[in-house]
């Protein structure tokens, strides 16, 4: 799910690959990038947000991560403020134009990943204990475990600073700017006013119970 520190998963992930042996990482990549490297015999480490069909005509395990929804929001709110900082705009999306333009794409892409997904970690979680996480990763694929205590989003973010696009145009897209830092938990509760609250749980108030995140 998107601002919910998947880039810092995919780079847990890459490295448990890597330091096997037995594969690589190739990051955010297009359509056309995945179908070339997973023809290959090798374990190939991709990471995505959106659901790409595609993948299923290849034997792959899908690992996702999952983070209470009502801090998505705020996180995309930050995403976009910054972005139009970066871009020197004066316009902002407000928190109930976000929830109304993207909740729904997020829950649907959600939805058709879990289907095909072998694993959810939530944020939450991985924060806490990288190594932990990464471990029931390896232990899935039959692969040595390796740290990863030394990876954090600051770090991943760190990697986008020399960038003068906001988007960069690669194939890989991991050194954009979109990357932020890590911005605690439950912000919600003292930025989100009730309204905001009740448009979010009329369209994901159920999501929110099956992933034990309480009101």
């Amino acid at each position: 799910m998107p601002r919910s520190g998947s880039t810092l998963h995919y780079q847990m992930v890459k490295a448990v690959i890597e330091s096997s042996g037995r594969g690589r990482g190739i990051g955010f990549a297009n359509s056309k990038c995945i179908n070339n490297a997973l023809k290959s015999n090798e374990f190939v480490a991709i990471k995505t947000e959106t659901y790409k069909p595609d993948l299923l005509n290849y034997d792959f395990i899908a690992v996702g991560i999952v983070r209470d929804f009502r801090d998505i929001i705020v996180s995309l709110r930050d995403f976009y403020d910054r972005r139009a900082e970066f871009n020197h705009t004066v316009d902002r999306w407000t928190t109930k134009e976000i929830i109304r333009d993207h909740a729904g794409v997020i829950l649907y892409d959600y939805f058709m990943w879990s289907r095909a997904t072998n694993y959810w970690a939530c944020y939450e979680d991985v924060i806490e204990n990288k190594q932990e996480e990464a471990d029931i990763f390896a232990d899935a694929l039959e692969l040595p475990k390796c740290s990863v205590n030394h990876l954090t989003i600051e770090e991943a973010r760190a990697t986008g600073e020399s960038s003068t696009q906001w988007i960069d145009n690669d194939d890989t897209m991991l050194t954009a700017k979109h990357i932020g830092v890590y911005d605690g938990q439950s912000r919600w509760r003292e930025e989100l006013v009730q309204s905001d609250l009740e448009l979010i749980y009329l369209v994901a108030g159920e999501w929110l119970e099956q992933n034990g995140y309480s009101r």
